[in-house]
């Protein structure tokens, strides 16, 4: 009886359940993460992998503070697959997982400030007869403002939950049997 022998093409999905957390301020580039397929790899209508086997997946990146990118960021891949008593290298396409952006809480905080301080300084400039000032020093100092709130605030990490299905595709023919 010869054994089977089947080839899973570039490109063939493999649906993965992460049973544990990850978050960018804990996570480690190296650090492995447990997960099960939630769908059994098919190939010519035949289950290859069933349902439920176990998936090792790895983290790439890690970018906790957001100073590579700009936003705390975890990518990880699929590393390893467990199937019917055998174990299988993958080569998978990354997932990046993506917290709060810190350039866009700064612009966002900033804009605010500056528009606070332009209506502030119209003010002050109608009372203090510097009508022509008054709007752009009062704009410059919110924004500047606003700008150093944002730095000071909490930058939310970048998560992924238990029970988050990421859908991975092979980037390698992997072959089973």
């Amino acid at each position: 009886n010869p054994i089977l022998k089947h080839v899973l093409a570039v490109g063939t999905p493999l649906a993965v359940r992460v049973t544990q957390a990850l978050d960018s301020n804990t996570a480690t580039p190296g650090q492995y993460v447990n997960g099960i397929l939630t769908a059994p790899v098919m190939l010519e209508n035949a289950q290859i992998m069933p349902a439920g086997a176990k998936v090792l997946l790895q983290v790439n990146e890690v970018d906790a503070a957001g100073k590579l990118h700009g936003t705390p960021q975890i990518n990880l891949s699929v590393y390893r697959l467990d199937a019917a008593g055998k174990t299988y290298s993958i080569a998978s396409t990354h997932f990046t997982a993506k917290g709060s952006s810190r350039t866009v809480n700064a612009v966002k905080k900033g804009a605010i400030g500056g528009g606070v301080g332009c209506a502030v300084g119209t003010v002050i400039g109608a009372f203090t007869r510097h009508k022509k000032v008054g709007c752009g020093a009062g704009a410059a100092a919110g924004g500047a403002t606003g700008v150093a709130v944002a730095a000071h605030d909490e930058i939310k990490p970048a998560v992924i939950g238990v029970g988050t299905v990421i859908t991975f595709s092979l980037t390698r023919p992997l072959t089973i049997g």
